[in-house]
């Protein structure tokens, strides 16, 4: 879906998405949300474009693969939301990065909200690193975290082998 389009004359506006994502794919920015319905799992890149708001059903989560990556880029006037589609604690899992040690991997002006629900290996958490069979990477600059039900950032592996740069975020 490219802009300019059109959303009247519905009771509720969304763009309805979620499954696996297996090409390299781009998200533009629309009037409206997007509502992940069900768990995203990124086997390639997925970038979201700046403005871009992202709904998350109760306890989705964005996976990203040792192959896929997840670039929401914002700016300081065009920032990116990643949110509940509830606005409660916990309302969805989050971002969860397994052994995805590609650079592509940045979150920069970027509000992640309402996430840290469900746990991952039993840990609750906003942001997930997981380097079980590989390193993984995160760039995570001027952003946001907040109102999570665990932890904003959690790191777990065997390998020792996170690369997380933390930048100039609130």
């Amino acid at each position: 879906l490219q802009p300019p389009n059109s959303w009247d004359g519905n009771d509720e506006s969304f763009i309805a998405t979620g499954g696996l994502v297996e090409q390299d794919t781009a998200w533009a920015a629309h009037e409206i949300p997007f509502l992940i319905e069900d768990d995203l799992e990124l086997d390639a890149t997925l970038t979201v474009a700046p403005g871009s708001e992202l709904r998350f059903a109760s306890q989705t989560e964005v996976f990203i693969e040792t192959t896929g990556a997840f670039t929401a880029a914002g700016t300081a006037m065009m920032p990116i939301i990643l949110t509940g589609a509830q606005q409660t604690r916990g309302a969805w899992k989050g971002l969860r990065f397994r052994s995805s040690g590609s650079t592509e991997n940045v979150l920069s002006w970027v509000t992640l909200d309402y996430a840290g629900g469900e746990s991952f290996g039993g840990n609750k958490a906003a942001i997930y690193l997981d380097d079980d069979v590989g390193s993984v990477r995160l760039t995570l600059t001027n952003s946001t975290i907040t109102n999570s039900d665990g932890y904003a950032v959690f790191c777990e592996g065997d390998q020792n082998t996170h690369e997380l740069t933390i930048a100039e975020n609130r």
